[in-house]
């Protein structure tokens, strides 16, 4: 708004000079002043909260008639309830440390270093690095990474 406050007194001093503009400037002018008019028109309008209109706000909806009867339960779902996923361990790699972020693994390849976005070989992009349990864990898109 201090933009638009310092843009408006500028075209006031030069409307107050006098002085005639060459015609591509003061045509520019005027559309840089359309253009103010506008956003100054948007900015009220954004900033205002939403209404609601006044004939739908006087309007109750009718009751609905209660049903007599439920339908019957499912007998499967109450059976056992879902429990989450378990992830895939991936037994080809193991965390052995963790520093800053930056997990060392240890696989069939050798000792590499990964932190999240990289590519582990054979388990997929690290997810997430974490401590859960006590213990470190590395989130692939296929599975997980666990110290033995």
């Amino acid at each position: 708004m201090a933009k638009l406050d310092d843009f408006n007194e500028r075209l006031d001093r030069l409307e107050r000079s006098g002085t005639d503009a060459p015609a591509p400037v003061s045509a520019r002018v005027d559309q840089l002043t359309e253009r103010l008019g506008r956003i100054e028109r948007s900015v009220p309008a954004a900033s205002a909260p939403p209404q609601a209109p006044a004939a739908a706000s006087s309007v109750t909806p009718s009751p609905r008639p209660v049903q007599a009867s439920a339908p019957p339960p499912n007998p499967q779902a109450s059976a056992k309830p879902q429990a989450p996923a378990e992830p895939k361990k991936i037994a080809d790699w193991t965390v052995r440390e963790v520093i800053d972020g930056v997990a060392i693994l240890q696989g069939r390849r050798g000792v590499i270093e990964v932190s999240v976005g990289d590519v582990v070989p054979g388990a997929g992009r690290v997810q997430s690095i974490a401590r859960q349990g006590g213990r470190w864990i590395v989130a692939t898109n296929t599975g997980v990474i666990t110290a033995r």
